[in-house]
């Protein structure tokens, strides 16, 4: 189990040879067995003793070597697990040397014991406090940590080591005391056995003296190195000798300063990127003492920010790169940013050596470098974007000025979101408050109001707009808050982004229903006879061109043509104003059951009946001819009285003709038909009238 290179193994290993002699000795002499046997039980005992307390030793300076080793290391776990290790095995020593101890009598040692191992517990109290934190802590904070307590813990260590060597050497010197009675008391009539004895005495004392020297000179070697490398000596080195277990703490302590010696290097080599990244930066880089408020360091970049030297930057603080005016909300950023109540303070007034202004974006967090807390502030020039945001700000006003100045309504849809914004002004032209629930600022909301009739055309002309960019200027019926559609002009513009394509229109809305009653009104007036006020000629025949256009599935209708008789004697006997009332007292008569009547010249008529067949038509004449039978004008001047009289003929579509002239000249030849079976009759010639030649 334990191999002779072990301390462990060569002290079980010097106790089976001294056994092996007593056993010779009492094969020799068998009558001094039983006293013999009790001596050497005893000085047995105390060599294990001995060899114990040498092992707790050797594990206890391995356990602070190890400590010592996790302070530097760049992971502390594997050395503080070896340390706990290595103080397992060292109390376990311990409580067999006092084992021992109680089984030789030896009171006074086990006090001393006792002793050692309650200061021990509370050093590893003290250890254990400082390895719960330090085992999660970063490099440095260790080595801090290193720093503040192993002044306090090696003191304490050797003391203690001192004592437990004492203890060793004391129970060495009363095994050799022991061992010396036990020859003392063997039969000096036995030569033989006398020097047997002699001869296992010296050779178990020169093996334990062997033991101690392996042990004692490479630990003391291992303490020399250790202090070489606490006062800076990163090359020195343990002399790998002695017991395994001693050996390998030597080993052990080796590797831990060549990785405190690799630490080192890194921790140079990155101090040196640091360096070279705050030379570098594009950023100005600023390094403020936080009790002083001076510089300590700046880079290139802040130097050309503000126009100083670094020399000169050095020699003033953060007072003199701000405006007075601004220093105590400067300062309040300042202490903030120390405090980690924030990253960030925006919009900073800066003040360059040459006097001029510039604003900047100022990121900063706190440090501690060489002892000093300090702010390493990240400088960003921000006044383009100042300028710009106050230019917008700016134009926002404007536009809010004129969005509350114009007469329209001002809308933007977002095409991306679906989202509309209706401006103030939008939302009372159609009888909404801007905030009313009742009118949510989206795209379907605007939709849903447009009449059904204009929807598509108003959803094209949008979509023509978008896709290939014709004008988007339409005329709609829009539903407002009361019901009621009436007549808007919507015009837009897209707005595109980066990728070419729409993402926005805004526009405005114009309520122009005014407008367009007047319209209707003049377009209506265009198509009337002044006179009568019935349709016109032009407007009469289109709606006639209209019919038979859209007639294809023969729906029959009728066309009455209708001619004012003896109009011109009218006109030569009581004057133009007696023929125009006839007109119009014929245009009225003519104007019933739905027929669509307008003036095709001076004395016709014409009137579309729609759906009508021949037996509607010719009920639509005997009530017109009834209508005029009772139809008179009284001439103002003579108080004679003239009846309206007409002749009226048929045509019904699409029995007598398919075509416009096919049905006026069937329905003109009845009219004259229906003419020619009237018997003529003149008017009375009016008093006072003049003469006239009758045409």
């Amino acid at each position: 189990m334990f191999g002779v290179r072990s301390a462990r193994g060569r002290a079980i290993g010097a106790s089976l040879t001294l056994l092996l002699f007593l056993v010779s000795v009492a094969i020799v002499a068998t009558w001094r067995t039983q006293s013999d046997g009790s001596q050497r039980e005893a000085l047995e005992q105390r060599a294990a003793v001995v060899a114990a307390l040498e092992n707790a030793r050797a594990q206890f300076y391995r356990g602070a070597t190890l400590l010592t080793a996790a302070v530097f290391a760049e992971d502390a776990v594997p050395f503080t697990d070896s340390y706990r290790q290595a103080q397992d095995v060292g109390d376990s020593s311990l409580e067999k040397a006092r084992s021992g101890l109680i089984a030789i009598g030896e009171t006074d040692q086990i006090a001393a014991l006792d002793s050692f191992a309650e200061q021990m517990g509370q050093v590893r109290e003290d250890v254990d406090a400082v390895l719960v934190f330090s085992v999660t802590a970063d490099r440095p904070t260790r080595v801090e940590l290193g720093l503040q307590y192993y002044p306090q813990l090696w003191p304490r260590v050797d003391a203690m080591m001192g004592d437990l060597g004492a203890l060793s050497s004391e129970q060495q010197a009363e095994l050799v005391a022991a061992g010396a009675a036990a020859d003392r008391a063997s039969d000096t009539t036995l030569t033989l056995l006398i020097g047997f004895s002699m001869f296992a005495f010296l050779g178990g004392a020169a093996t334990l003296s062997v033991l101690v020297v392996s042990v004692v000179r490479p630990l003391a070697s291992l303490q020399e190195s250790a202090r070489a490398v606490a006062s800076g000596n990163l090359e020195a080195r343990a002399k790998v000798a002695g017991p395994e277990e001693v050996a390998s703490l030597a080993r052990d302590f080796n590797e831990m300063v060549a990785q405190r010696g690799r630490a080192e290097e890194a921790l140079r080599e990155s101090e040196a990127r640091y360096k070279a990244l705050f030379a570098g930066a594009p950023e100005g880089m600023l390094v403020a003492d936080l009790q002083t408020k001076q510089f300590r360091h700046v880079n290139p970049a802040i130097c050309r920010m503000f126009g100083y030297t670094e020399e000169e930057f050095l020699r003033i603080g953060v007072a003199d790169i701000h405006p007075k005016e601004s220093l105590g909300y400067v300062l309040a950023e300042f202490e903030a940013q120390a405090r980690g109540e924030k990253l960030l303070a925006s919009d900073l007034p800066c003040q360059r050596k040459d006097g001029s202004l510039f604003y900047a974006d100022v990121n900063a967090i706190m440090v501690v470098l060489d002892g000093h807390r300090c702010n390493v502030g990240f400088f960003t020039d921000v006044t383009e974007r100042k300028q710009a945001e106050e230019a917008l700000r700016e134009s926002e006003e404007r536009f809010r000025l004129a969005i509350n100045a114009t007469k329209d309504g001002l809308w933007e849809w977002d095409i991306r979101t679906n989202q509309e914004f209706f401006s103030p002004r939008w939302c009372e032209i159609i009888g909404y408050s801007f905030d009313d629930p009742e009118l949510p600022h989206t795209y379907t909301s605007w939709a849903s109001r447009i009449h059904p009739d204009d929807y598509d055309r108003v959803v094209s002309a949008m979509t023509n707009h978008l896709e290939k960019g014709t004008r988007y200027d339409v005329d709609y019926r829009h539903r407002y808050k009361s019901g009621e559609y009436r007549w808007q002009n919507s015009k837009g513009q897209a707005v595109l982004g980066e990728s070419g394509k729409p993402i926005k229109m805004v526009g405005c809305i114009s309520d122009i229903t005014e407008r367009k009653r007047a319209e209707e009104a003049l377009r209506e007036q265009a198509r009337r006879d002044p006179l009568t006020g019935v349709l016109n000629h032009g407007a009469i025949v289109g709606e006639m061109r209209s019919l038979i256009s859209t007639g294809e599935d023969a729906t029959p209708w009728a066309v009455a043509m209708i001619d004012v008789d003896h109009l011109k004697v009218m006109n030569d006997t009581y004057g133009h104003q007696a023929g125009d009332a006839v007109l119009v007292e014929v245009a009225a008569a003519l104007s019933q059951d739905g027929a669509l009547v307008g003036r095709y010249g001076g004395d016709e008529f014409v009137a579309i009946l729609r759906g009508a067949d021949r037996a509607a038509a010719e009920g639509y004449r005997s009530k017109a001819t009834d209508a005029l039978a009772g139809a008179t004008v009284t001439d103002p001047q003579t108080g004679a009285s003239v009846r309206a009289e007409a002749s009226i003929g048929l045509a019904v579509y699409p029995e007598d003709g398919s075509t416009l002239a096919d049905l006026i000249k069937v329905s003109d030849s009845t009219m004259y038909a229906v003419k020619r079976q009237r018997p003529v009759r003149r008017p009375s010639p009016r008093k006072h009238a003049p003469d006239r030649k009758a045409a």
